[in-house]
């Protein structure tokens, strides 16, 4: 932790962010991860798209954090 902020221990650089996946209909145990995010001064992005139509806590998942994305896998 440097000023406030966590840092890379390898690179030096400040940790922006944390992406949790919601997989198989599941839900992150959000809440660690958001206080976490609160202590470090991070932005939380969850990836919900094998999660849709899932919830926690009475939130839809994708809206729990400061960013909900819908990642996708292209396959040829």
């Amino acid at each position: 932790m440097q000023d406030g902020y966590c840092v890379n221990r390898d690179t030096g650089r400040r940790v922006r962010a944390i992406l949790p996946v919601h997989i198989l209909g599941q839900c992150v145990d959000m809440a660690p991860i958001l206080e976490l995010a609160n202590e470090f001064r991070l932005l939380v992005i969850e990836d919900a798209t094998e999660a849709l139509g899932s919830s926690y806590r009475g939130s839809h998942a994708g809206t729990i954090g400061d960013i909900g994305c819908f990642s996708s896998m292209a396959t040829s």
